[in-house]
This record gives structure tokens, sequence and C-alpha cells, in this order.
């Protein structure tokens, strides 16, 4: 069952693109999972200055609560209070200019005002290069808020 969610998040990543370059993990980490990695680091240390320098000026959020633009999502990161966390099952889909990266994060989290017990969900963000560098331009937290 687990195996074939992780399948279902990595299609979702291929169907995006409209191509079929999958990496894991195993590939050697492929550079989505450093993104995300990093992310979730500054996204503990509530490091909004951090993610200003990397957030796409046409960022876009879905969380159970509803949607967010850049300025949003920065908003609900300098407010998130995450616990620990562990970050499994990554998917990466990477071509030229996106890189999309599905996986599961375990972690307690406040969102909306609400403190959710610490559960292994599943997410999706992506990448795009510029000349500056990697932006993050999508994010999708599919952890229902119960």
């Amino acid at each position: 069952m687990k195996s074939a969610k992780v399948l279902s998040y990595c299609l979702i990543g291929v169907l995006i693109l409209g191509f079929s370059g999958i990496a894991s993990a195993a590939d050697n980490e492929p550079q989505g999972t450093g993104l995300v990695q990093q992310l979730w680091t500054d996204m503990k240390n509530a490091d909004a200055d951090a993610i200003a320098k990397y957030i796409s000026s046409e960022f876009q959020s879905i969380h159970e609560d509803g949607t967010r633009n850049n300025n949003e999502q920065l908003e609900l990161i300098k407010n998130l209070s995450l616990g620990e966390y562990t970050l499994s099952d990554f998917c990466v889909t990477e071509n030229d200019s996106v890189i999309i990266v599905t996986y599961f994060v375990t972690v307690e989290e406040t969102l909306a005002g609400k403190r959710l017990p610490a559960r292994k969900s599943a997410r999706l963000s992506a990448w795009q290069k510029t000349d500056e560098g990697w932006k993050w331009i999508i994010h999708a937290n599919v952890r229902p808020m119960e």
C-alpha cells in the first residue's frame, strides 16, 4: 500500500512535466532532495528571510485551509512552530528548468492556529531554474487538518 502511494505521487510529478525522467534518492540524492531538505531546515528555524530569497514572486501553495501566494506562505512560515520532523520516500522528477519533488514528512506542526499531531503525510514542491538560481514555485500540503 505504501509503495503504491509513493508511486502515485511520483506519477503526479511525471504528469505535471509531461516526461518520464524520474530519479530517486538512491541515485546519489538528486538536487531536488537537497532543495526540500534546505526548505525544511529554514521552515523549522522559521527563517522567512532565507526562504524569501528563493521563493518565486509567482509562488502558489495549497493547504487544507486554502491557498496562499508567496507573501501569505512566508507569513505562515514565520508562525509555523515545527517540531522535530522526518523526511522520507523522495521521488524527484527533473528536467533542465523544473524540479518536482514528492515526499512524505512526519512532523508535529501548527497550521491555521491548530496544533496537529505528528503523523506521516504527503507533500509536493517544485522549483524553477532562473538566472538567480532555483526558485520555489509551488507547494502542496495534502495533510487533512481533521
